[in-house]
């Protein structure tokens, strides 16, 4: 019986942070940007997420599951790298979870890896993105970093 609560929790929690409308994700574009492309090891790596509205109707997405909130899920993608920072249980979403973009606006974060996501190797690493059910955006396109 515990278990099928916990489920229906997760559940619950799950879909309640979705949009009000529904998403077409040709019309939202996500998008990482290096502050660079080579790295020292050891050097904080920057990166900036850019989200953009190009629809012609305002689109309000969930800030979970985003860099917008910090890193309290996995929710990039990184080759070789393995997440390492929190993983926060939710319940259903407040108001100021969600940010609303206007038609043809954008919206952008800018965020390091760090103990979240430690790359500590030389090496070349693709980094992507992971847009989900819950955040309701597309995932990004893959960027390459070389840490050195």
């Amino acid at each position: 019986m515990k278990s099928y609560l916990y489920i229906l929790w997760v559940s619950v929690g799950m879909f309640a942070c979705t949009s009000s409308s529904q998403t077409n994700h040709k019309q939202l574009t996500v998008t990482l940007v290096p502050e660079k492309t080579t790295y020292a090891v050891g050097e904080d790596i920057r990166l900036k997420m850019v989200v953009k509205n190009n629809a012609d109707k305002p689109y309000k997405f969930c800030k979970w599951h985003t860099p917008f909130e910090g890193f309290r899920s996995n929710c990039l993608s990184i080759s070789e790298v393995d997440y390492q920072g929190l993983l926060a249980k939710r319940s259903t979403p407040e108001a100021d979870d969600y940010q609303t973009l206007k038609s043809g606006a954008s919206t952008e974060v800018s965020f390091t890896l760090d103990k979240s996501y430690p790359i500590t190797k030389p090496g070349t690493y693709d980094i992507q993105f992971k847009g989900n059910s819950i955040n309701q955006l597309p995932s990004s396109a893959t960027v390459t970093i070389t840490v050195k």
